[in-house]
């Protein structure tokens, strides 16, 4: 919608708002004029609706989610959330007002408290796109690479006109609601359908999606349930089932669900879409692009099926295939936040390159040694990362070569893994081959303090002997800006020899492009099969000089038994 056209819808509502009798506009009205003003843009007209609305109707739920959202697209912060919170002290499971205030939590960087109520939304709403999309932007940005920027509320669906006479129906009332989003009015007015013909299934469908929705999952499946009974064909009721399923991580409910369609049920768009994101959840990326691409065969306007289709090309790697795919979806809906952020993420560099390295010099007139590495890295999926690399490591007048590939996988928001290998033809000091892994686990919480736990496992081998370290350790991010660390370290060598040692250290990041690190260990360092009994200081930072490209430097100071080492070190990363 362009500029003039804003303009004339916002002015027609004022002039309907001025010419209205005062006595004949009611709170809905109000409401309705509000919403068509949020659409065209209007936010100041749209609040001031809302706040008259708001004095007819004070407790009017649905009134004060939609004004937290004007005021949020104001950057009026503390209205907003002063708005959400009165919303969640009159209908505590109201999911948008859920969302207002992970939106707010996220704009003001408290990732940990952005993702707790996030999840409350996804968990009562699985197919909330919007909270989908806020859900990996925070992901990445804890994972440091995107910044907290603001997420714009979820586009407003335009309010039904109000009827003349015949007065509408309560079950009429209760799902032109519901469309609306107004979720608490909605439920009241099922509940009142439901009074008077218990049977009803097409009530019973409709309350069981506003719970879903409102944070009752059980009572939600109750009712979906209750209608197969009466209706053993509703569709919509084993839709609802399949939304629980996926929202409560249930992938063997939901397959059991989807296997126990017919055949005609499997061809209903809704179902379709959702089997597409259960075979998505069971990484079956291909079997989900051609399941939404069935979809829109029949129907290419099904915005969720694009959705979809565009999310299985990108874990597929066919980054310009969803980007166009996202393209076709954002035409359908330009406002829609969930396409504009995956269109964002379409644009992340697939591509990264590393170079570092580092000068040591020893005591005793030792020669010197020198470290330098080379690694290219490519986003298979969003969610993996291939990465090949090669170092040259000299000591003295001995040099050698090691090669190395390594696989980073994110299973979800909260476990992580990595493995790799490593080989150095006719090594003389580095390990002959080397086989590593990885676990991270991040621990939700309802505070600006995020735990998690990790644990490296390494195995070197040597042409004379072997020697596997084990390597948990524990960390806990205070807000964005600093994490502090400290992991215990454990080698055994095929010989029989054992050491033990830790390492302790914190990241403080004082501004998004600069951040500094210090760190101190005791811990056995492995040194041409032999474990060293050594104690290292080291400090470092980096700093990102331009978008995609970041410099970095270190120095540490080393004592052994046999001499002492002091090292400078500095890289490079280009991502592309």
């Amino acid at each position: 919608m362009g500029r003039a056209t804003r303009i004339i819808v916002a002015g027609s509502l004022l002039a309907m708002a001025m010419y209205s009798p005062a006595g004949a506009q009611t709170a809905d009205e109000l409401y309705a004029q509000a919403v068509e003003a949020r659409k065209a843009g209007a936010t100041e007209d749209a609040t001031s609706l809302l706040r008259r609305a708001l004095e007819l109707e004070p407790d009017n739920a649905d009134a004060l989610v939609q004004l937290g959202f004007a005021l949020l697209a104001a950057d009026d912060r503390e209205g907003a959330r002063s708005a959400f919170d009165k919303v969640l002290s009159i209908a505590p499971g109201y999911t948008d007002a859920k969302f207002g205030l992970a939106q707010l939590a996220f704009r003001d960087g408290d990732l940990v408290k952005a993702d707790a109520l996030n999840r409350e939304v996804l968990s009562a709403q699985p197919d909330y796109a919007d909270a989908a999309e806020l859900a990996e932007r925070i992901s990445r940005a804890r994972a440091g690479v995107i910044d907290s920027k603001p997420v714009r509320s979820p586009v407003v669906k335009t309010a039904a006109p109000l009827r003349a006479e015949p007065r509408p129906t309560a079950l009429e009332r209760a799902t032109a609601l519901r469309l609306e989003g107004r979720f608490a009015l909605a439920e009241a007015e099922y509940r009142r359908a439901l009074a008077a013909d218990p049977g009803n299934t097409d009530a019973l469908v409709g309350l069981g999606l506003v719970l879903a929705v409102n944070g009752d999952p059980d009572e939600a499946q109750r009712l979906f349930l209750r209608t197969l009974d009466i209706a053993p064909s509703y569709i919509d009721a084993r839709a609802g089932l399949l939304r629980l399923a996926l929202a409560r991580d249930d992938v063997p409910g939901a397959r059991g669900i989807v296997d126990d369609l017919s055949v005609a049920e499997r061809e209903n768009a809704d179902i379709a879409v959702l089997a597409g994101r259960l075979l998505m959840r069971e990484h079956s990326y291909r079997q989900a692009r051609d399941m939404f691409q069935s979809v829109l065969e029949r129907d290419p306007s099904n915005a969720d099926a694009l959705i979809g289709l565009g999310d299985a090309q990108q874990a597929l790697g066919q980054y310009s295939s969803s980007r166009a795919t996202f393209e076709k979806a954002r035409a359908l809906d330009p406002g829609s936040q969930a396409v504009l952020d995956r269109m964002t993420l379409a644009d992340q560099p697939n591509w990264r390159l590393d170079l570092g390295t580092e000068y040591s010099t020893l005591s005793g007139d030792r020669p010197s040694w020198t470290d330098t590495i080379a690694a290219a890295s490519y986003r298979l999926r969003p969610d993996t990362t291939l990465t090949v690399s090669g170092r040259l490591a000299t000591r003295g007048d001995v040099e050698d070569v090691q090669l190395g590939l390594r696989v980073d996988h994110r299973f979800s928001t909260i476990v992580s893994a990595h493995g790799g290998i490593s080989v150095t033809p006719d090594g003389d000091f580095l390990p002959d081959a080397t086989i590593a892994g990885g676990l991270r686990i991040d621990i939700p919480t309802d505070t600006s303090v995020s735990p998690f736990l990790d644990v490296d496992l390494r195995h070197d081998r040597y042409s004379a002997d072997s020697i596997t370290t084990l390597a948990p350790g524990v960390g806990v991010q205070l807000g964005t800006r600093v994490t502090l660390y400290g992991r215990w370290i454990h080698s055994a060598s095929q010989s029989g020899a054992t050491a033990d040692g830790y390492l302790v250290r914190a990241d403080v990041n004082p501004f998004d492009r600069l951040g500094f690190f210090v760190g101190y260990s005791d811990a056995p360092e492995i040194d041409s099969a032999a474990l060293i009994d050594t104690q290292t200081w080291f400090v470092g930072a980096s700093l990102d000089l331009a978008e995609g490209l970041a410099f970095r430097i270190n120095y540490s100071n080393e004592s052994r038994t046999a001499f002492d080492r002091k090292t400078v070190g500095a890289g490079l990363s280009y991502r592309f």
